[in-house]
């Protein structure tokens, strides 16, 4: 059924395709609507505003991928990331002699010490440890002889791939500036559980502790390399 709507002084054409023009001065057109004409007239502002949104969220995805400083890790069997950091110093390769010493052990070890406050410049457990302290300190149980400085990691060992890494890999980090080109944090690799990244650590936040692979590491992520 329609419903007869007044429209004042312009033209018009009824859904009917009657055509009522030019009324005479004060007059008026009858237009017949058709009842779902509102219904329509909603739908299509839905799929403007739908269409807004989509463009809206896929231009800030492409934003944010271009902020990053890593490639995406994507998980199960097909997963990688490649770290973008560009190391700015040289810094010598050494070598660390672990001997016959086994990284499980080595893991073990370490993780008595969960729960140790982080103190910059410290390698007491008594006191605190701070990251490269942490990794000293656990490599001396064993009698083996590693450097004290962070920075001095970057080289140690045989570089391997983060889908290759297992426990006792020593995973490395910029410091909390991913642009400064030096690696500045550090730690064990604890678990690689298809894909699923934990390593352990002396964090500022929570001193020694076990950490995810996660968006706040990526972009600081340098390299893993394998002493064992």
């Amino acid at each position: 059924m329609a419903v007869n709507v007044i429209v004042r002084g312009c033209s018009f054409v009824n859904s009917s395709s009657n055509v009522y023009e030019h009324p005479p001065s004060g007059g008026f057109f009858l237009y017949h609507c058709e009842p779902d004409y509102p219904l329509r007239f909603m739908k299509n502002i839905i799929i403007v505003f739908a269409l807004s949104f989509f463009l809206v969220a896929c231009h800030s995805a492409r934003k944010s991928s271009k902020s990053t400083t890593a490639s995406t890790v994507r998980t199960g069997s097909d997963y990688e990331l490649k770290s973008v950091v560009k190391i700015k110093q040289a810094v010598p390769a050494i070598t660390i002699e672990t001997g016959k010493t086994k990284a499980n052990d080595v893991i073990q070890y370490a993780e008595t010490f969960i729960g140790v406050p982080y103190v910059y410049g410290s390698s007491n457990p008594t006191k605190g440890f701070d990251c490269s302290g942490f990794v000293w300190y656990v490599f001396k149980h064993f009698g083996i002889q590693s450097p004290r400085v962070s920075t001095d990691f970057t080289n140690c060992g045989r570089e391997v791939s983060l889908k290759e890494c297992k426990p006792g890999d020593i995973i490395l980090f910029t410091g909390r500036d991913a642009s400064s080109g030096k690696v500045g944090h550090l730690g064990f690799i604890c678990e690689n559980k298809n894909g699923k990244i934990t390593f352990l650590h002396a964090a500022t936040s929570k001193g020694v502790s076990k950490s995810g692979f996660n968006s706040y590491y990526i972009p600081r992520f340098v390299k893993v390399n394998r002493v064992f």
